[in-house]
């Protein structure tokens, strides 16, 4: 099978794309909440609520190894269950 190329179909330059692909994804769950991973300094970062406050932790994660996002996902898991109990 081959492919036709056409001259006049506009495509987007990467800068054009670069605002839709860099802006943060949010993430919601049950445990967790709200858990936004910001794709451009490539950190999760967690708003955990402790004696009424909230505080920011930034887990420690490698963007390329998909093991380290587990890893940080159950230590933030870890600490709500023992902010609940």
């Amino acid at each position: 099978m081959q492919g036709v190329l056409v001259e006049s179909v506009p495509c987007p330059a990467p800068e054009e794309l670069r605002p839709e692909y860099t802006k943060p994804k949010v993430l919601e769950g049950e445990v967790l909440r709200t858990l936004t991973l910001d794709r451009k300094g490539e950190f999760f970062q967690w708003n955990m609520p402790v004696d009424g406050k909230k505080i920011r932790i930034l887990p420690d994660f490698d963007m390329k190894n998909q093991d380290t996002w587990t890893r940080a996902r159950n230590v933030m898991r870890k600490l709500a269950a023992d902010q609940e109990s």
